[in-house]
């Protein structure tokens, strides 16, 4: 496979690598609904990539290109920003139906707090209320998995 570069205004490189998905999480064989949320969370991952590519690239190219180009950087920027928080928004919310993907993504949004990847408030609610309420919601659908079957 050819390793690309790709410049950015203001000659910064950015190895081709950077910008293809991320790392695969590890575990045991996936279910249909495990990988969905493997998906969400590279989904996530790349999104957050692509940001800080294109915020790097607006703040290296200030003052070095025109005042349209430079728009157009602020808008790709923008435009990878609203992406960003759409898949974070979409892991906060979403509800895991097996253990392994609840650990998971307990996991992965740990690993992000403290980042700006994740919105601090979804609807007027800290985005981790709004998580424990789905959380709430995961952990209820597992237990009847676990009650005792009444004969």
């Amino acid at each position: 496979m050819a390793k690309h570069t790709f410049t950015i205004v203001g000659g910064t490189d950015v190895p081709a690598a950077k910008m293809a998905a991320p790392t695969r999480i590890v575990g045991g064989p996936p279910n249909g609904r495990e990988e969905l949320l493997e998906r969400d969370i590279l989904e996530h991952e790349a999104a957050t990539t692509a940001y800080l590519i294109a915020a790097n690239a607006e703040f290296v190219a200030e003052g070095k290109v025109s005042a349209p180009d430079l728009e157009r950087l602020r808008e790709r920027t923008a435009h990878a920003y609203q992406e960003m928080m759409f898949r974070a928004r979409s892991l906060v919310i979403c509800v895991p139906h097996t253990r392994r993907s609840l650990i998971k993504l307990v996991q992965y949004l740990d690993d992000q707090s403290g980042c700006k990847s994740i919105p601090e408030t979804m609807n007027g609610k800290p985005w981790m209320k709004v998580f424990l309420h789905s959380l709430r919601l995961a952990l209820r659908r597992m237990g009847r998995e676990l009650d005792p079957v009444s004969e």
